[in-house]
């Protein structure tokens, strides 16, 4: 019995080692060997409800309030995707997504979202996993090192200091608080979350994308990342009024830090292409 016992014991061990061997992200080899990889585009795309969403052009909540977005950036972080193995892979560490790229009037991109090629090894892929701003060994990195251009330089406006490291999600805007809502009276708003504490993870399954070792054609297999602006302020349990609730800069008002996060938690959706 005893030996019996232990045998249980030893294969217990051994499934769940490779259970969670199973589930480690395996990191992306050097650039040399994910060159020669197929390519999967993944495009940021805003919307307000079913709209295209515009920065710095009004839009209205279900509540009705009116509302104006003028800067709006985030980090994703650990893009992961996972394939019919039940292994993630590592698209890429991390990426700055600036609405002003591609969300603004004056852009021929707008309405298709901020596209980012990623590599990944041949295979059929079912999930993706994104982390809502930088992971902890990313948020710790001196932005002093990069160049002007690189997603973690100091140059993006979105470096904190030492202690708080990078802000993950910074949107700024008005809220139209006139009573025949013309725009005459105005409250500005500024939320800007970060630190290692808000940082998660989402995971969402997608129909399967088989990447073919050599692959034919121009048109590369594509997934739309939705974020809901509507739904950053919008919730049925808990709306955020700029009017009320102006700033957040996590700390000095963490409680509205946390509200904001709830909501843009929950303001996206993937679709395949």
């Amino acid at each position: 019995m005893k030996n019996m016992s232990r045998k249980l014991l030893l294969l217990t061990i051994v499934l769940l080692l490779v259970a969670c061997k199973r589930d480690t992200p395996l990191l992306t080899p050097d650039a040399n060997n994910s060159q020669a990889w197929p390519k999967l585009e993944l495009a940021l795309v805003g919307k307000t409800d079913s709209a295209d969403f515009v920065m710095k052009q009004w839009f209205i909540l279900p509540d009705g309030s009116k509302m104006r977005i003028n800067d709006l950036k985030l980090y994703l972080g650990e893009i992961q995707f996972q394939n019919t193995a039940g292994v993630w892979i590592i698209a890429k560490p991390y990426q700055l997504f600036d609405f002003l790229n591609s969300h603004s009037p004056a852009k021929t991109m707008h309405g298709k979202g901020e596209r980012v090629q990623l590599s990944l090894p041949p295979g059929t892929y079912q999930s993706i996993r994104i982390g809502l701003g930088l992971p902890e060994w990313a948020n710790k990195l001196d932005p002093t090192q990069f160049p002007a251009s690189h997603d973690l330089s100091v140059y993006q406006g979105m470096y904190w200091d030492w202690n708080s490291g990078y802000r993950f999600f910074l949107m700024e805007g008005i809220q139209d608080t006139s009573s025949a809502g013309n725009g005459i009276q105005t409250i500005p708003f500024a939320y800007h979350l970060g630190t290692d504490s808000l940082y998660e993870e989402l995971e969402f399954e997608f129909d399967e994308i088989t990447l073919q070792p050599n692959p034919t054609g121009t048109t590369l297999p594509a997934l739309d990342l939705e974020l809901d602006i509507h739904k950053i302020f919008y919730n049925v349990s808990d709306t955020i009024r700029p009017v009320t609730d102006p700033v957040t800069h996590t700390s000095g008002n963490f409680p509205l830090a946390i509200r904001v996060q709830h909501n843009f938690g929950h303001a996206w959706k993937v679709i395949r292409e």
